[in-house]
């Protein structure tokens, strides 16, 4: 499913958590809420998840260890809150990362990012 920048607003329907077996879904440049982030991690078959630009709340996943498939990861929200969690080192087929929220501006890089060996872009 993309639909970037298609000026979506409002709240997202809960029955896109029921779509598991989707591969991408791209959501950037649109003012969509409703669902946190943490909501996507059955999403086992997903390789891309892109919610850039996006009203995304709550914190960034504790765990990663369910989303083997993923690929490229890109996430920006001003109301994001948490770390990157340890486990995204067992994703190590993700080519592609892009974490951007204020509160994630403190810090160092996490050492578990080194576990990455396919990262072929990172942006923190």
């Amino acid at each position: 499913i993309n639909m970037t920048d298609n000026n979506l607003n409002g709240i997202l329907p809960t029955e896109l958590l029921n779509l598991t077996t989707m591969e991408k879904i791209v959501l950037a440049d649109n003012s969509v809420g409703g669902l946190k982030l943490e909501d996507f991690t059955n999403f086992l078959n997903l390789e891309v998840l892109d919610l850039r630009g996006s009203s995304m709340t709550g914190n960034l996943p504790t765990t990663f260890e369910s989303l083997t498939n993923l690929r490229k990861f890109y996430i920006s929200s001003d109301l994001l809150e948490g770390t990157i969690a340890r486990d995204i080192g067992y994703v190590t087929g993700l080519q592609e990362l892009y974490i951007r929220s204020p509160s994630l501006s403190e810090g160092s890089i996490p050492s578990h990012l080194g576990s990455l060996t396919n990262l072929a872009f990172l942006s923190l």
